[in-house]
């Protein structure tokens, strides 16, 4: 009995030993094959994060914010990213183009204007580049406005990267508008519209410039804004003028307008400036070099209706510069020269040759250039230099041109 309970537990220890080994095999393999799915699992989320972490690292300066990263499938990707500020970076660069270039200049008028070093060549040059036969109606208009508004030039040692948001339909599809977002100015021209675009040009704006026949932008796209206004003419002072005051501009005698302009605007008079219009000089005569006389008989006919142009001296220099004055896209550059540290810009895409580009973001149907007032081939050449010379920095719509080499004989005054 004794020797039938031994070969038993022999026979049962045969069987069991076997079986507890196949099983502790089985389920220590697959739990080993778990914890090692798991490890890989947290190596490979631990490496992305590392990942992460350096790329935001070498995207990021001192005094920057951290760039986002999209990660898709298969690819990581990181956002173009705004460079370190350095202060003064812009005024160094653009003296080597034109050494008479002066920081200092005030950026808008003030109702102290008579006092400023350029006052007599402003009362003895006519529109946009002074105003001859009007210093007293500019003189009403600047006691309509505020005259303690805030200075929003600053007093601060702020250093300031600025973009130049042109309107053309280089824009899209860049998906640049977090990107844009992110600079410390962000400078919008005349009615282009933000929203629903926001994707491609960003939804902030610091300064918006325009004329009376661009103020058509919706309350929305303008309500954080500084308006920057740009008078052309006469009219235009006029113009401001009527819409402060609460009256119809289209009632007053003589008003001439290129295209209808609003009867009303609605904004905060105290976030209203008017630019300098030495700014429109400079940018005439000692950026683009512009300083021929075209003559066109259709303006000439326009020009013979309008009261201010009666004068034959007053008349024919008018006539003159106006056929060649620049956009408003140069005159925001120059603009930023002055108050930036860094210059940026997109959608400037109007100025290349290619006709599949539409001239505007929001009208994508519309791809023949006008014509106009503007030269648009030296505008062109100038931008061109300004971004060879890296004056400005970047074209943000064109990847090829964010880094460009300095060439000394061609970046000369």
């Amino acid at each position: 009995m004794a020797l039938n309970h031994k070969k038993m537990f022999i026979l049962i220890m045969l069987i069991i030993i076997p079986l507890m080994a196949f099983t502790m095999y089985f389920t220590d393999g697959k739990n080993i094959q778990w914890l090692k799915a798991n490890n890989e699992s947290k190596f490979l989320n631990s490496r992305n994060i590392n990942l992460t972490q350096v790329l935001e690292e070498k995207v990021t300066g001192p005094t920057m914010k951290t760039r986002s990263i999209e990660t898709t499938a298969n690819m990581t990707r990181v956002s173009p990213t705004l460079i370190p500020c350095t202060k003064g970076y812009t005024h160094r660069a653009i003296k080597r183009l034109v050494p008479t270039f002066d920081p200092d200049l005030p950026l808008f008028l003030n109702r102290d204007f008579r006092k400023w070093k350029d006052f007599d060549r402003l009362k003895e040059t006519t529109e946009p580049y002074g105003f001859k036969y009007h210093v007293s109606f500019v003189e009403k208009l600047m006691q309509a406005l505020p005259g303690n508004t805030p200075n929003i030039m600053g007093n601060d040692m702020k250093c300031r990267r600025c973009v130049i948001i042109a309107s053309s339909g280089g824009s899209i599809g860049k998906h640049l508008g977090s990107l844009i977002d992110r600079y410390d100015v962000v400078i919008r021209m005349n009615d282009a519209p933000v929203r629903n675009y926001e994707r491609d040009v960003g939804s902030i704006t610091a300064f918006r410039m325009l004329y009376p026949e661009s103020a058509t932008a919706k309350r929305i796209d303008i309500s954080d804004a500084y308006i920057v206004f740009l008078p052309y003419k006469l009219s235009d002072y006029q113009w401001l003028y009527d819409v402060i005051k609460g009256k119809n501009p289209l009632k007053r005698i003589g008003a001439h307008f290129w295209k209808s302009v609003p009867k009303m605007f609605d904004k905060n008079v105290n976030k209203i400036r008017i630019l300098n219009p030495y700014i429109h000089e400079e940018a005439k005569v000692y950026h683009l070099k512009n300083n021929m006389c075209i003559y066109d008989s259709n303006y000439h006919h326009r020009s013979r209706l309008n009261k201010q142009f009666r004068h034959h001296h007053h008349y024919h220099h008018s006539r003159c510069q106006l056929m060649n004055r620049p956009s408003c896209g140069i005159v925001g550059i120059v603009m930023a020269l002055h108050y930036c540290d860094h210059v940026d810009i997109t959608g400037f895409s109007a100025y290349d040759d290619d006709p599949n580009i539409p001239i505007h973001y929001y009208d994508p149907e519309l791809k023949k250039p006008r014509n106009t007032v503007h030269d648009w081939t030296s505008e062109q050449r100038y931008l061109n230099k300004l971004l060879k010379c890296g004056v400005i920095e970047r074209d943000l719509t064109k990847t090829d041109r964010t880094k460009i080499t300095y060439d000394p004989e061609l970046c000369q005054s």
